[in-house]
């Protein structure tokens, strides 16, 4: 199982400089607001 970390580096190498040709160090912030959009989508899904 992949630790937030190793997505985080994932991420930043595939998307932000393979796929949006993008430095890596900006898409740390992005990665965050990724995963911060993802709890809150699953949150408001989960059952009460």
């Amino acid at each position: 199982m992949a630790t937030q970390a190793s997505a985080k580096k994932l991420y930043s190498a595939k998307v932000c400089k393979g796929y949006l040709g993008i430095p890596e160090e900006g898409c740390n912030a992005a990665f965050d607001r990724l995963v911060a959009n993802m709890k809150a989508g699953y949150e408001a899904l989960a059952p009460a």
